[in-house]
């Protein structure tokens, strides 16, 4: 049947509440359109445990308006609505809730949905949902084009639970404009008790913060075999991040499996995930392309308890400033990463990583390849001033660092901290104007079991393969433990390095030790000042140097 142009205060058409409690509604086969209501449910208002059921029917134009303006289709109040095939076009929920508005105990379970167009108010473009019993199961469904100002373009949860699996969503938060408040454009979740997202695709969304999806202070959750792509965030007021992504204050970990990212935009932070706040983050196989940002071109972390990053992969992730796979902001607990490849992403600093006051960050097995810098720092830009964590602060082994670019550290930018190279290979690094692999500036370095292969400095002063300076080091620099360094190499093979002077080595004012080494066909190229082919030392009275058995 075809039911048109009704109008009511609560329900436009069908009113099901305390004078049945309990009741069931079958809907089927049906078409609901210019309806409307005056306070909430332009279609159906359904409370007090009543049972909905809708299968094979389109609502379109459907309004709940003035007043509550609650769920242009359907109010649901500690009841359970099922849909089956079911499409909403063109659905108005003035204040919140375009499609359907859940409040108190209430389910939405719907399967083969599809939301198109709908306008949600201030929240919850298609679907909104509020209260500790609510429950949001959608699968197999198409959520697109649909709006809201505030929060949840496409879905809003709130304190309930959310699952989707094998839904799209797509172009949410984009219909009608730029809204430069919007948080989530295509799911917002806050404080909900589970969030567990399934094979989903959320592409062309845009808010200004969480284009994709957004999760606010929620309980435990994951996200699983999905993929974000081409949604974007920015605004005028406050600074957009996590174009893909943003998790704020998760009070229990998030998980991210076997996602992919590609081609997301942040105005500001984390162009693919933007974290802050909260409990770990652990992300496993996933894959990251072509995303960018201010910062953090593919992953921001900030203010977190930790964060572990598995075999995943990093491509051509750009960011205008810092961190162009990886930015790792003041705050952050220890980050992990292992057997991961970062390939082809790009900086001002930080080609790869940038990372600023950390505590304890790992590398393991994890393959750095031509990533640039156009500053410093191809591949890492450690920096901690004034130096808030002694000791090695980051750490890479068994890794390998190779054709990475920057100006002042080909690879490897390290101040006022504390690093540590392990079972690496490095090499074909190359910089403009200190240190073709690394410079260091007043910080603790320890590099075991080495080697550097034709890494070379272009056109500029010292150190073909690494730079060390630890001038004025009595204001900063420590001493490794058990040694009367700062710097130590141990064990380590030095080849085809060119540097202006020292060619593989160059040390200023250096507390450093060289131990158990190989250098070989080492070059130290300036004309006038190519001084130690190897290693090239200066520095005054009082610097501690040592060579042995090299």
């Amino acid at each position: 049947c075809t039911v048109e142009r009704n109008a009511g205060d609560w329900a436009g058409v069908i009113s099901v509440d305390s004078a049945v409690p309990g009741a069931s509604v079958v809907l089927e086969r049906s078409v609901f359109r210019y309806n409307s209501a005056s306070g909430g449910g332009g279609v159906l208002y359904a409370a007090d445990n009543a049972d909905v059921s809708v299968s094979s029917s389109v609502f379109s134009g459907n309004t709940a308006s003035a007043g509550y303006g609650l769920g242009g289709v359907f109010e649901i109040s500690s009841a359970v609505l099922t849909l089956d095939n079911v499409t909403c076009e063109d659905n108005v929920g003035s204040v919140s809730g375009g499609v359907a508005h859940l409040t108190g105990s209430s389910e939405l379970a719907a399967h083969r949905l599809v939301a198109r167009r709908n306008l949600g108010g201030s929240h919850g473009g298609a679907v909104f949902a509020s209260g500790s019993g609510t429950s949001v199961v959608v699968q197999a469904s198409l959520i697109e084009n649909n709006m809201a100002t505030t929060t949840g373009a496409g879905v809003y949860v709130s304190d309930g639970r959310l699952a989707l699996t094998d839904v799209v969503l797509r172009r949410n938060g984009v219909t009608g404009g730029l809204p430069d408040t919007l948080v989530g454009g295509g799911v917002a979740a806050s404080s909900a008790s589970s969030v567990t997202i399934d094979l989903c695709f959320f592409s062309g969304n845009h808010g200004y913060r969480g284009g994709g999806l957004s999760l606010t202070s929620c309980g435990s959750g994951h996200v699983r075999g999905s993929v974000f792509e081409d949604n974007s965030v920015s605004g005028a007021t406050e600074p957009a991040v996590g174009a893909g992504i943003v998790i704020i204050g998760a009070s229990s970990g998030v998980v991210l499996v076997n996602c992919t990212f590609a081609r997301n935009v942040a105005e500001f932070d984390g162009g693919g995930i933007s974290v802050f706040d909260g409990a770990p983050l652990e992300v496993i196989g996933s894959v990251f392309d072509s995303n960018s940002a201010e910062a953090g071109g593919a992953l921001n972390v900030a203010g977190t308890a930790g964060s572990r990053v598995v075999g995943c992969s990093f491509m051509h992730n750009t960011a205008g400033s810092v961190g162009g796979a990886l930015h790792f902001d003041k705050g952050s607990g220890s980050l992990t990463m292992t057997g991961s490849v970062l390939v082809g992403n790009s900086a001002s600093g930080g080609g790869a990583v940038y990372a600023d006051e950390v505590s304890n960050v790992a590398f393991v097995a994890c393959n750095f390849s031509g990533n640039v810098a156009s500053d410093s720092a191809g591949v890492l830009w450690l920096d901690s001033e004034p130096r808030t964590h002694g000791g090695i602060q980051v750490r890479f082994d068994s890794c390998v660092i190779e054709h990475s670019r920057g100006s002042q550290g080909g690879a490897l930018y390290v101040e006022h901290s504390g690093l540590a190279l392990i079972d690496s290979t490095l090499g074909h690094n190359s910089a403009t104007r200190q240190g073709g692999v690394m410079y260091s500036f007043i910080a603790m370095i320890e590099v075991l079991r080495c080697r550097f292969e034709s890494n070379v400095l272009v056109d500029a002063s010292g150190g073909g393969a690494l730079y060390i300076d630890l001038s004025n080091a009595a204001s900063g620099a420590e001493l490794l433990p058990g040694t009367t360094a700062s710097a130590r190499i141990s064990s380590s093979v030095f080849v085809n390095n060119t540097g202006g002077f020292g060619g593989a080595v160059a040390a200023l004012d250096s507390t450093i030790h060289i131990l158990d080494s190989v250098f070989e066909a080492n070059v130290a190229s300036l004309p006038d000042g190519g001084l130690g082919g190897a290693v090239s030392i200066q520095g005054s009275a009082g610097s501690d140097a040592v060579i042995a058995n090299a």
